[in-house]
């Protein structure tokens, strides 16, 4: 099946979203008057160009009895 699945991307490539985010993104396209995908596209340029990732280190307590975890 994953051979059939990377053909059908190939020949048609798309991005899956959430249904509830794809359901906000198309309201705010009709309530604005907006052209959904040059509004995806453009939404996806101000995110590359703006975005910064910076990983973050948790400290975590866990509670051991000699060598094993509790």
């Amino acid at each position: 099946m994953e051979n059939s699945q990377k053909k059908y991307n190939k020949k048609r490539p798309g991005v899956r979203l959430p249904k509830e985010t794809h359901e906000k993104f198309v309201e705010f396209c009709m309530e604005n008057d907006l052209v959904m995908s040059t509004t995806l596209g453009r939404f996806i340029e101000f995110c590359l160009q703006n975005a910064e990732f910076k990983e973050v280190q948790t400290p975590v307590e866990k509670l051991f009895i000699g060598d094993c975890e509790v």
